[in-house]
């Protein structure tokens, strides 16, 4: 996908809310299906996790192929994690948590 430049591009799966925050904040936005990431702006991509599916992704490796799908098309990859480390149910959980930030940060150097 060729990203048009200064134009903010926000996945269509993204539910509504974002694109209402979009328009309420005058940004220029288009809504767009893309191949990875949720935010595209110029060459920097963002994928958006709750922090629930952020768990589930890990287990899965899911995330680490996302990233490296990312990596390959865009120079600055951020992983935006939202939501409380407390709405995890048990401790393991929030250790995954740590541990890939960790490792996605040194290992993938994602911020």
């Amino acid at each position: 996908m060729i990203i048009t430049p200064n134009i903010l591009h926000i996945d269509s799966r993204e539910p509504e809310t974002i694109f209402a925050i979009a328009k309420m904040q005058q940004i220029d936005y288009v809504k767009v299906f893309l191949d990875v990431g949720d935010f595209a702006y110029n060459n920097i991509i963002i994928e958006r996790k709750e922090i629930q599916d952020f768990v589930q992704s890990i287990t899965s490796k899911r995330l680490y192929e996302q990233v490296e799908q990312m990596k390959a098309n865009y120079e600055n990859v951020y992983v935006l994690v939202s939501g409380s480390i407390n709405d995890l149910y048990n401790r393991d959980s929030q250790n995954i948590v740590f541990g890939a930030i960790a490792s996605l940060s040194i290992k993938h150097d994602i911020k």
